[in-house]
């Protein structure tokens, strides 16, 4: 267990934005793309404004978009809240998790930089880990996804 490329992902459990605990081990067997992100992060924003499609584009084939909100809108800790008003903002529909003590950020976080993103397979094995979101990004998501699927 770990949380590099290659290594099972450590599990955890963040309350959701609708105050709902939800375990990354809740979605084995599907693959996720786990994010971590915050507001004031312009490449977290781009990856959020472009994820509701990729969400329902390969969600019917076994996908899920897990995005762990790092920072709260006042830059304190995320809270519900937060994730409520991120999913809101950019009409997501897939689990938003706050990680209150950033403890999750801490476990799988080696550069300090956001969007911190994170492809794991239906086995929880970590395929991709990578920092930054443009549309190449994007394409290296797609690619992955449609490799693991």
């Amino acid at each position: 267990m770990g949380t590099h490329v290659g290594q099972t992902a450590l599990n955890f459990t963040l309350l959701d934005q609708d105050g709902r605990p939800v375990s990354l081990y809740d979605y084995e067997g599907l693959v996720i793309l786990m994010d971590f992100s915050y507001l004031d992060c312009t490449g977290c924003v781009d990856q959020a404004m472009h994820g509701e499609q990729l969400y329902q584009t390969y969600r019917s084939r076994g996908f899920v978009i897990l995005t762990l909100l790092i920072y709260g809108n006042e830059g304190g800790p995320a809270t519900v809240e937060d994730c409520e008003e991120w999913a809101d903002m950019f009409g997501l529909t897939h689990p938003i998790l706050a990680d209150t003590m950033q403890e999750v950020w801490h476990l799988y976080n080696d550069t300090g930089f956001t969007p911190l993103s994170l492809i794991i397979d239906r086995n929880m094995v970590i395929r991709y880990k990578d920092t930054g979101y443009n549309p190449t990004v994007e394409n290296q998501f797609r690619a992955i996804i449609e490799t693991l699927l």
